[in-house]
């Protein structure tokens, strides 16, 4: 099965068989990313997401917890 966790729907949304919403990050969670020179860049949650949206870790992480 294709599984999609996204804050928005795209073109993958289309043919995906599972969609998990998830938060913006950056906006509504934390998180690390790097930029395209390899500089890692810490994001601050400015507001909090709609009830029942998780972070992409966090619905990451409730999967492995179910399946271990």
């Amino acid at each position: 099965p294709i599984i999609l966790i996204d804050n928005k729907q795209s073109a993958t949304s289309y043919v995906a068989d599972v969609i998990i919403p998830s938060c913006i990050t950056g906006i509504e969670s934390g998180g690390l990313v790097y930029r395209i020179d390899h500089v890692p860049l810490n994001l601050k949650k400015i507001i909090n997401p709609p009830k029942n949206i998780f972070s992409d870790e966090e619905i990451i992480e409730k999967i492995i917890e179910k399946l271990v």
